[in-house]
């Protein structure tokens, strides 16, 4: 019976694990006497040859109420540094969140990303773990990255994309966050340690250099699965269960964040959409409200101030007017006070800056954006005031605190009939979108300006064809030559009818009538001190004083 409890003891249990000469001393024992001395934890046991005293009995039962109190001293220890341990991860945790919390763009995603190194770190983490975020999508294979690493005394943020299939590790990766696993690994060692390094340095939109000579034997990438992506660690040991505990919470409170960050960034987009929208309609509106071609001027400057209400401040802007075929375009620029200048004739043909413009719109641009700078800005100016008109114009610009810039950045908005152009000191990439936009409001405002003008076109024909009837009607109606008088007074009438309300005379005069003198019948603007409007009669005006 000993011999089979020796075999199970030294083979299936803990007891294989002590030194093989004190197995042996157990094995050359005849025989097993164990004593115990129980206590609230469990108790300790002696084993001999023989049954102990009772005074060692009792011995022994005194000895298991001192480690009674000994293991009881033990958990309250063990107790407190977990929780002392907790406080301080907590601690770690709620300094990430406050991070986190302030997140509003890319930027603050990086500095993030360095918290979180520095926390983890202070918790025990090795110092040459990488650490690193990857936002991940389903419409592409691109996984944008953020990644901060120990170089010396600073830490170091690289961010950039990362195509997922150019590596193994990396589609494992995506599998991993596709099927939503909450821990993912993938050992890098050999050929696939030297193929993955050499990859990453190859990147061509994430700019990382790995020295290949100074690599590790082998790496781990431990990854912490989350909704929009992963939180992972490289890292030449393997996480115990402890650490892999801490990063996951810290991971969980990273998603948590990204979570409201994201809904921030949705809902400061909807507020900049909701700003854009209402601009668009202030133009939208008061273009709809033109009722004379006169009032376009009034309109564009309306477009430019809503322009920089958006945000956007130009150095200038206005608008550009030609067709397709035409080789000389009509500039509209803004005034300092807002206001828009009259218009300028300018060739498409002679300088580049202007070539551009014709170039951009025959190959159907939304948006052409044009750097101006050093000479080239120089012989832009150069030429540019050499025009009729326009050198006066820079002048007032720059009385007004508007000097030439020696940098600018042309932004040519194109539409059916032009362009709008904004010229800034600094690109605003976030505002080509608004740009394209206002030109297409733009375009309806124009649309709607050359409808007015037209409209008033016909209208003033319709009115100067009504004029002529009422006077070739009176002219018809004569039957003596003494209602020539008549006829002159219609025409007067009619003439001030169409705007000539300042015309002094109109007369009918006769050559031939007489062979000394020409016969006159006239209706001329009386004096605004005589009563009447219009005074008229007949007379003969002696041909040798013509």
């Amino acid at each position: 019976e000993k011999k089979e409890y020796d075999a199970y003891l030294f083979s299936d249990t803990e007891f294989s694990r002590i030194p093989l000469e004190a197995q042996n001393s157990f094995k050359d024992m005849e025989k097993y006497v164990c004593s115990f001395s129980y206590s609230n934890f469990g108790g300790l046991q002696t084993v001999g040859p023989e049954p102990l005293s009772d005074t060692n009995l009792t011995i022994l039962e005194r000895f298991g109420k001192v480690f009674d109190l000994t293991y009881t001293r033990f958990n309250d220890l063990l107790k407190a540094e977990s929780q002392a341990r907790e406080a301080q991860i907590e601690a770690a945790l709620e300094r990430v969140r406050a991070q986190t919390m302030a997140m509003h763009n890319s930027e603050d995603v990086g500095k993030c990303i360095v918290k979180m190194f520095s926390e983890l770190t202070a918790l025990g983490v090795d110092e040459e773990t990488r650490f690193g975020i990857g936002i991940l999508n389903h419409n592409d294979e691109n996984n944008q990255l953020w990644t901060a690493r120990r170089d010396g005394e600073k830490v170091k943020m690289h961010i950039g994309i990362l195509d997922m299939t150019y590596h193994p590790l990396l589609k494992s990766a995506r599998k991993a966050w596709k099927e939503q696993v909450p821990f993912h690994q993938y050992i890098l060692e050999g050929q696939d340690l030297l193929d993955y390094y050499q990859m990453l340095n190859d990147a061509p939109d994430y700019k990382i250099h790995i020295p290949l000579e100074k690599l590790p034997k082998k790496e781990i990438q431990h990854c912490f699965i989350f909704e929009h992506g992963f939180f992972y660690a490289f890292s030449p040991r393997e996480f115990q269960p402890e650490l892999i505990h801490i990063t996951q919470r810290f991971s969980s409170q990273f998603a948590q964040t990204y979570r409201r960050y994201l809904d921030l960034q949705k809902a400061e987009a909807q507020a900049k959409e909701a700003k854009i929208e209402a601009a668009l309609e202030r133009v939208r509106s008061r273009t709809m409200a033109m009722q004379h071609s006169t009032e376009l001027s009034e309109t564009s400057a309306l477009l430019f101030q809503q322009i920089q209400i958006l945000g956007v401040p130009p150095w200038s802007c206005g608008f550009n007017i030609w067709e397709k075929e035409d080789t000389v375009f009509t500039s509209y620029m803004g005034s300092p006070d807002g206001g828009i200048l009259k218009g300028y004739q300018i060739p498409l043909t002679e300088e580049a800056t202007f070539i551009h413009f014709k170039e951009s719109r025959d190959r159907g641009d939304k948006l052409f954006i044009d750097v101006l700078e050093g000479d080239t800005l120089e012989t832009h100016y150069q030429y540019f005031q050499t025009l009729p008109g326009i050198k006066e114009m820079f002048e007032k610009r720059a009385q007004a605190g508007y000097p030439l810039p020696t940098f600018q950045i042309n932004h040519l908005a194109n539409f059916s009939h032009g362009n709008l152009m904004f010229i800034t000191y600094e690109p605003c990439p976030e505002a080509h979108d608004i740009f394209i936009r206002f030109a297409k409001v733009f375009e309806q405002t124009y649309t709607r300006f050359l409808d007015l003008q037209k409209a008033e076109a016909q209208a003033r024909e319709a009115q100067i064809e009504a004029a002529l009837e009422r006077i070739r009607a009176r002219a018809l109606a004569m039957h003596q030559s003494e209602e020539f008088t008549e006829v002159a007074k219609v025409m007067r009438e009619q003439m001030a009818q169409l705007g000539q309300k300042e015309l002094e005379t109109s007369a009918v005069h006769l050559y031939d009538e007489d062979a000394d003198n020409i016969f006159s019948w006239r209706a001329f603007r009386l004096s605004s001190k005589l009563k009447g409007n219009i005074s008229y009669g007949f007379f003969k005006i002696p041909k040798t004083s013509c």
